[in-house]
């Protein structure tokens, strides 16, 4: 793109104004397009945002949806504003620039934990696969907030993190019912293990390993133990959002999103517990 292109204006949002955006509709009805490098991104993104560096952005327009809306962002707003001039030159309809980048947004992002992993299942699950997985890992998710509940002395978080252990058994259940929907029998017998039989089922959303957070949390100020469910569960979201666009047919979406839907209830949940500054609310 020649230099002078850059000093064209290009449709901004503030990140005030993108957040709004996004929180009116659900994250498959628009597009984050993350032009960062590789190493920017890992260090934490919107979640769901698709990664393409503006470096190579010249070479994948193909295949960009012009037609749904796409906020385009960066670290500060100036590789963002040179890919938005591009895709309007490729014709998309509704681009926006994040004024300000990842350093002025102040909504959801992914963060790195230690220990985490996103090959938690050998080689490419099936569907079936799939709503198993995602089964054992509400179930590992689910023992986590049992344990944070005994760990905490604060009678709010115990309550918090109890609703929140309902939740995922309550989750188990609509995945069950999902299975039952999309494939039109009962699940089989010793489901999920029956169709996992590798899976050893310590992973928690996000990815980390059950006893590692437990033991990592061990003594900590209940502020650590929500900030660190809330980054579990966004990466979660940023995992299952990832999935549902690579996803190749209908049903595959509908479980990645109904999971996608599950975490964003969680994250709402848990920022709530949180107050003002971070410390956590005691009413």
């Amino acid at each position: 793109m020649p230099i002078w292109d850059l000093l064209k204006p290009v449709p901004g949002w503030s990140a005030a104004e993108a957040k709004a955006f996004m929180q009116d509709r659900k994250p498959w009805e628009y597009v984050v397009l993350d032009v960062r490098e590789p190493v920017e991104y890992r260090d934490g993104h919107v979640p769901g945002a698709i990664h393409i560096p503006v470096g190579i952005l010249p070479n994948c327009l193909e295949g960009i949806d012009k037609e749904m809306p796409t906020i385009v962002v960066c670290a500060v707003g100036g590789r963002s504003t040179s890919a938005v001039g591009m895709l309007l030159k490729a014709g998309c309809k509704q681009v926006f620039n994040l004024n300000g980048g990842m350093k002025a947004w102040r909504g959801m992002r992914t963060r790195p934990m230690k220990g985490m992993t996103s090959a938690i299942v050998g080689g490419s699950p099936n569907l079936e696969q799939t709503v198993a997985l995602a089964w054992i890992v509400e179930d590992a998710t689910r023992e986590f907030y049992k344990i944070l509940g005994a760990q905490v002395a604060e009678e709010y978080a115990k309550w918090a993190f109890k609703e929140i252990e309902d939740d995922e058994a309550h989750h188990q259940r609509t995945l069950e019912e999902l299975y039952r929907t999309i494939f039109f029998r009962t699940p089989p017998s010793g489901f999920p293990y029956s169709l996992l039989s590798e899976w050893k089922g310590t992973t928690v959303e996000g990815g980390q390993d059950l006893n590692v957070l437990v033991s990592r949390l061990a003594g900590k100020p209940v502020t650590d133990a929500v900030e660190t469910a809330i980054a579990a569960e966004t990466n979660a979201l940023d995992m299952h959002l990832l999935m549902d666009r690579k996803a190749g047919d209908k049903e595959a979406r509908r479980v990645f999103r109904a999971l996608a839907g599950m975490e964003l209830k969680h994250i709402d949940k848990l920022t709530k517990l949180l107050g003002e500054g971070g410390q956590p609310r005691k009413s």
